[in-house]
C-alpha cells in the first residue's frame, strides 16, 4: 500500500500527529509519498531515521497520480482536506483526514487515534463513502462559452455568493433547469451540497442533511424577505444565476477560494461529473460524527435545583 501524506503545517499541534503517521506508516510497511512543501518543513523537525521516509514528494496533481497513492492522508483540519480536492481531481484517489483543528466534520478522526486509523487502512478495513460535488461555471456577454473561475471547477462542500463592503444587499436570481426559482434580496446565497450543510450554511440557519443524500441546499444569507427560507433542491438541477448590486459587482467563493466578478457575469451550478471518495473507518461514519460534534445524546445537566 502506498500513502499519499497532505499537511500544510507543522505547528505544536500538528507535527506530532504528522510523525504519528510517519511511524505507524513504517510499522506497517506502507509506503509514503509527501506532499513536498510539507516534506522540507518536516526535515528540519525529524531525525535522520524519519527523514529517509521523506524521499518520494510530489507537489502537483500531475506529478502526484503517476506514482499511484491507495489512499490520501490529509493532516490538518477541515479546510485542508478541502484542499487535498485540487490534487485527487478525478483520479478517484480516497482522502482520509486527521483532524488537529477544531470541529472537524470531514477530518472526522481525532488526532489520538492515529494507530487506529492506520492499522485500518493498513488490513483494509474502511470503506468509501462517495460525496457529491458542485460544478461552477460562468458565461458573459463578451465570452458566452462557459468557463470555470477557478482552476478546479468544483467544490465539495459549497458555492457562496455574497456582497461586497460597499453593497448594502445584492439581488440573486435563481432559475432552475431554465425555470425561474427566486429572486434574493440578501447578503449572500449559499449553494451547499450534503457534505456542505454542516459548514457555512449550518451557521446560516440552514440544515443538516446526510452525506447520501442526492440533493442540493439553497440558504440566504440575512435575507431581507421574512418568507425566504433554506430550500433543498434535487442534485440533478441545473442552476443559472444572475447578480445584481449597487456596486457593480460581487464575490463568488467555491469551497476556500475566492475572487470579485462583475455584474454581468452568469454563474452555472450542477453536479460535477465527479464524486469525491473520502475513507470512512469503523466507528466514524457521518452519523457518529454529526452526534459527536454536536453533543447530540448527550445530557450535561450534572446537578438539580431542589428549589425548583
Amino acid at each position: 500500500m502506498k500513502i499519499a501524506l497532505f499537511g500544510l503545517k507543522t505547528t505544536p499541534q500538528d507535527l506530532p500527529v504528522l510523525r504519528a503517521v510517519i511511524r505507524e506508516a513504517n510499522h506497517h510497511n506502507i509506503s509514503l509519498t509527501t506532499y513536498s512543501p510539507l516534506a522540507a518543513q518536516l526535515r528540519q523537525h525529524l531525525p535522520l531515521e524519519e527523514q529517509l521516509q521523506l524521499n518520494a514528494t510530489y507537489t502537483s496533481h500531475q506529478d502526484l497520480q503517476p506514482q499511484q497513492p491507495d489512499i490520501m492522508v490529509s493532516v490538518g483540519g477541515d479546510g485542508t482536506l478541502l484542499d487535498t480536492t485540487t490534487l485527487i481531481r478525478h483520479s478517484q484517489i480516497p482522502a482520509l483526514g486527521i483532524n488537529t483543528g477544531r470541529l472537524g466534520f470531514l477530518a472526522n478522526i481525532p488526532n489520538s487515534q492515529v494507530s487506529e486509523a492506520i492499522t485500518a487502512l493498513a488490513t483494509h478495513n474502511y470503506t468509501i463513502d462517495n460525496r457529491l460535488m458542485l460544478q461552477l461555471t460562468t458565461t458573459s456577454p463578451q465570452n458566452p462559452t462557459p468557463q470555470p473561475i477557478f482552476p478546479t471547477g468544483f467544490a465539495l462542500n459549497e458555492v457562496v455568493i455574497r456582497r461586497t463592503e460597499q453593497s448594502p444587499l445584492i439581488s440573486i436570481t435563481v432559475h432552475q433547469n431554465d425555470e425561474f426559482l427566486n429572486t434574493y434580496w440578501a447578503d449572500g446565497l449559499i449553494i451547499a451540497t450534503p457534505t456542505g450543510s454542516t459548514a457555512y450554511s449550518l451557521s446560516c440557519g440552514g440544515p443538516i442533511i446526510l452525506p447520501h443524500s442526492q440533493t442540493l441546499l439553497l440558504t440566504p444569507m440575512a435575507s431581507h424577505s421574512l418568507t425566504v427560507r433554506p430550500m433543498i433542491i434535487p442534485a440533478t438541477a441545473s442552476l443559472r444565476i444572475t447578480v445584481e448590486s449597487r456596486s457593480g459587482n460581487f464575490i463568488i467563493a467555491q469551497d476556500s477560494n475566492t475572487t470579485t466578478l462583475p455584474d454581468t457575469t452568469t454563474l452555472h451550478i450542477a453536479r460535477n461529473p465527479f464524486d469525491m471518495p473520502l475513507v470512512q473507518i469503523p466507528n466514524h461514519t457521518p452519523l457518529t460524527t454529526i452526534r459527536h460534534k454536536l453533543f447530540w445524546g448527550i445530557d450535561n445537566r450534572t446537578t438539580t435545583n431542589t428549589n425548583e
